[in-house]
């Protein structure tokens, strides 16, 4: 298969970001998903959406150890609309795979468009359902209206 050259630098690109985007429409778009361990979060300090500023401190700090309920991991996905004429409902739908085990895994969740902009939206993995199945290794991320895909992302090594 042959590639142009601007084809070989969003395929670069994608190897080094970590995400495919399979699919967008003029309106809606999946911008970034980002995985956040509950480890590496303290509930114990405070912090900003973008996490804490890391000081000489930090190196020295241990966490507490989080409540069972508290463990594991969250999507957050950003998600844009463009272009809105009336308020819609969506469906988000987050799969994936975890490790050592090929057995697809769903979740759905309804979300409500009144606006243009960006959206977050937060997908958990935590609790007895992360002690019971462990980490998620691969995901895809489906933006849906009645079944037709408007947007979806998934990791670099996401296969279907």
């Amino acid at each position: 298969m042959k590639f142009m050259g601007w084809q070989k630098i969003i395929i670069q690109a994608s190897l080094i970001l970590g995400t495919v985007a399979l699919a967008h429409s003029d309106t809606f778009s999946i911008e970034k998903v980002t995985r956040q361990n509950s480890q590496y979060h303290d509930l114990g300090r405070p912090h900003n959406d973008l996490g804490y500023e890391i000081s000489y401190i930090d190196k020295f700090y241990s966490p507490q150890n989080l409540p069972p309920e508290e463990v594991g991991e969250s999507h957050r996905i950003e998600w844009k609309c463009s272009q809105l004429t009336q308020p819609q409902t969506l469906q988000l739908q987050f799969e994936y795979r975890l490790a050592g085990d090929n057995a697809l895994h769903k979740k759905m969740l309804e979300v409500s468009v009144d606006r243009t902009g960006l959206y977050e939206t937060e997908v958990e993995h935590k609790g007895e359902e992360f002690a019971k199945e462990g980490p998620v290794d691969v995901w895809k991320v489906t933006l849906l209206k009645d079944g037709k895909i408007l947007a979806q992302q998934a990791s670099n090594l996401w296969v279907d």
